[in-house]
């Protein structure tokens, strides 16, 4: 059985990550999207991801998300 990973996804909201996040979810993986602004990632949130919202400039804020994943995606 194939393990479901937790990955942390960087510029989900944006064009060059964009895709990851629904790739993931359609390989059966649970992606966590960083966005400043969680409406920019609704439809993601409707397509079963789940949305951490921060930004970049936080540091404290980005350890704390990337606590527990098994990989981080940064475009």
């Amino acid at each position: 059985m194939a393990q479901t990973l937790k990955v942390l996804v960087y510029g989900a909201t944006g064009s060059q990550a964009g895709p990851i996040a629904p790739k993931l979810l359609a390989a059966g993986h649970q992606p966590f999207v960083v966005t400043r602004d969680a409406e920019r990632a609704q439809a993601l949130k409707d397509a079963g991801a789940e949305v951490v919202v921060a930004d970049m400039g936080d540091a404290a804020a980005l350890r704390a998300a990337s606590e527990g994943m098994d990989a981080i995606a940064l475009m």
